[in-house]
């Protein structure tokens, strides 16, 4: 995987690689990630999921920077911490989910202290 992402970065730089090729990634490990948090033909592991999760959004991967927003907004894996649910979501929006605009203050204002 680590190999994969490397030539994937390398193709990138040098022009070899499409936005498609990188879109197919994105998609690829957000599947993979989607699995491990929910326990889909494999063990359950929020570490895993986190992880790839984060890759896929990283490459732009809207869903998969929601995911990660939603992880953290309900401690799904992860301690909750609306501060960085709200960043993910941003970005999810950033990226072009629509649904995550609208969630980008909710976590703030359902955990206010």
């Amino acid at each position: 995987m680590v190999l994969k992402r490397l030539l994937l970065g390398g193709l990138l730089l040098t022009g070899t690689a499409s936005a498609q090729d990188v879109i197919e990634e994105a998609q690829r490990l957000r599947t993979l990630a989607a699995r491990y948090e929910h326990a889909r033909g494999v063990r359950q592991d929020y570490q895993e999921a986190y992880r790839l999760y984060s890759q896929a959004a990283l490459l732009g991967d809207s869903l998969a920077a929601y995911s990660l927003g939603w992880m953290y907004f309900n401690g799904r894996g992860l301690s909750r911490e609306p501060h960085y649910a709200v960043g993910w979501f941003k970005r999810a929006a950033k990226a072009g989910d629509v649904y995550a605009a609208g969630r980008e203050d909710a976590p703030v204002v359902a955990h206010a202290y």
